[in-house]
């Protein structure tokens, strides 16, 4: 954990889904907050976070002792941006983040999907619980099925407790309770609690240890 990051025993968060009232940043927004400051993140000039329909998002939901993310996007690297990303709103705020740093990464080793989607959200917890660096915006910029690897960029900054909110510990992505649904595949999981995404589209659910 980051120095300086307390965590307390909070209320469980909302359930979230990005609404039409609530526009996320769009990548136009994030790049030129990550130009803003001398030598932020030099990444930032070769690849641009993401823009974000509305109609795909994340949500979090019920899981016994732990929580859920529920995620889904036109492509499987948008799936798995936007897991990253509802970590990271469980963690802190992320509009309280700055995109004056950047950092990139390749995920090796993985064997289908489900492993390359842990490993990816494994390693992002990392650079927070490891390294302190907090994730406002990431974007996978290559994504290999065939050897199932990836290269990712992310945008944010150092943890500041004095600045960032402080959410709810993470303390490990759960591999068992992992399942991703490509497209035309019926959702199993669905039911009238969980926002039906459309089934043209990549779905994940993610169980993680609070």
């Amino acid at each position: 954990m980051p120095e300086g990051c307390t965590h307390e025993e909070l209320p469980k968060r909302d359930r979230k889904k990005r609404s039409k009232d609530e526009p996320a940043k769009g990548g136009e927004e994030v790049a030129r907050e990550a130009g803003a400051s001398e030598g932020a993140g030099k990444a930032a000039d070769a690849v641009l976070p993401r823009e974000r329909p509305d109609e795909w998002w994340y949500e979090y939901l019920d899981h016994t002792a732990d929580v859920q993310f529920h995620s889904w996007g036109a492509t499987c690297e948008e799936m798995m941006e936007l897991q990253g990303l509802a970590m990271f709103d469980y963690i802190t705020n992320r509009e309280s983040i700055d995109a004056t740093d950047t950092i990139s990464f390749e995920v090796t080793n993985a064997h289908n999907v489900e492993t390359l989607l842990f490993q990816f959200m494994d390693e992002l917890l990392f650079r927070f619980s490891g390294e302190g660096f907090a994730v406002k915006e990431v974007r996978i910029t290559e994504l290999d099925t065939a050897n199932w690897t990836l290269k990712y960029t992310a945008w944010g900054e150092q943890w500041n407790p004095e600045k960032h909110e402080h959410g709810t510990e993470i303390k490990a992505i759960t591999f068992g309770s992992m399942h991703v649904v490509p497209p035309g595949e019926e959702d199993e999981f669905e039911d009238d609690t969980i926002t039906a995404a459309p089934l043209d589209s990549w779905r994940a659910y993610v169980v993680v240890d609070i």
